[in-house]
């Protein structure tokens, strides 16, 4: 708070960080976001022939997708003045 030019006046100066990490060090502060992948665990194959549905097992891995999310990792800083009368 600071005085104000007449009595019962007050004037107020706010700071407001936003990502303090990232604004010490770019590296630091980072969202990064992992979105769920799927995978089929089982494959089947119907054979029309002779009626039957064979499983066999999917190998691999996961399909997951990483997504740098800027606005989440970027840092700002804000200040504001108000006066009060």
């Amino acid at each position: 708070e600071v005085p104000g030019f007449a009595a019962g006046q007050k004037g107020t100066v706010y700071l407001t960080v936003k990502n303090f990490l990232n604004m010490l060090n770019k590296d630091w502060g980072r969202v990064i976001d992992n979105q769920y992948g799927t995978k089929n665990l089982v494959g089947a194959k119907w054979d029309s022939t002779t009626g039957q549905l064979t499983y066999s097992p999917v190998y691999g891995g996961f399909d997951t997708k990483q997504t740098f999310e800027t606005d989440r990792s970027t840092w700002y800083l804000k200040v504001g003045v108000r006066y009060t009368f």
